[in-house]
């Protein structure tokens, strides 16, 4: 039998070789983008942490890997501004991030920045419903050997270190999994950080560098204008 593997979805996987010394800049500048009870995320509010000035070269690097991202998909990068919409650390009340998707960006983004002993959480990635079944359920309610391989499971995890970065669809939908060894009192100490895996999570948004004959693709900001107000 001659297997192709055909439409596969990408996920890219990159190291940032700057992990120490950022994990530093992390301890130093991050508290700044906690609430009072010590959480951070969407929810919290703090999704601007991609303008503090000593992340710069962090994200200058996390650009690059969308870049790359998009040219193992054959796309002309030079035709395109990519911009950093919303940035957030990942940290929550309840510890586990929830399925979820990110609808509203094209790109995603998520970057280890600290991963102790403490707390060794899998990234999961779900595969699109029903992409590659017979029916409905036929592979999960039909596998006796209970074997896996990309082409027929329903998720696929990574176990993260710390440096790791990880560029998928924005409307892929993943959580993580996995117990962690800590009281979930929330961080309000760098002592607390330190404890506390983090993670930061971006959103991508591609837009022409300018205007364009295509009927699809967002045009340039600056073609952009509001009449509203």
């Amino acid at each position: 039998m001659i297997s192709h593997a055909l439409f596969p979805v990408l996920v890219s996987q990159f190291k940032y070789d700057k992990a120490v010394e950022f994990k530093e800049k992390l301890f130093t500048h991050g508290l700044k983008h906690f609430n009072e009870a010590g959480f951070s995320d969407e929810k919290t509010g703090h999704v601007s942490i991609h303008h503090e000035p000593e992340f710069e070269d962090l994200y200058r690097f996390l650009t690059a890997c969308v870049k790359d991202h998009l040219r193992m998909l054959c796309v002309d990068t030079e035709q395109f501004d990519v911009f950093t919409v919303k940035s957030w650390f990942n940290v929550l009340r309840h510890q586990q991030t929830p399925l979820h998707a990110h609808g509203d960006a094209h790109l995603s983004v998520v970057y280890y920045a600290h991963t102790p002993q403490s707390c060794q959480q899998l990234l999961r990635l779900h595969n699109y419903f029903n992409r590659m079944e017979p029916f409905p359920g036929c592979i999960r309610n039909n596998n006796t050997k209970d074997e896996w391989n990309a082409f027929g499971a329903y998720t696929w995890s990574f176990n993260p270190t710390e440096g790791d970065v990880f560029v998928f669809p924005s409307q892929l939908l993943h959580d993580t999994v996995g117990k962690v060894d800590y009281d979930d009192t929330g961080i309000k100490s760098r002592e607390d950080l330190e404890r506390h895996r983090c993670a930061i999570s971006a959103d991508y948004f591609l837009t022409y560098h300018t205007p364009q004959p295509k009927a699809l693709g967002i045009q340039p900001v600056s073609n952009w204008r509001s009449f509203s107000g």
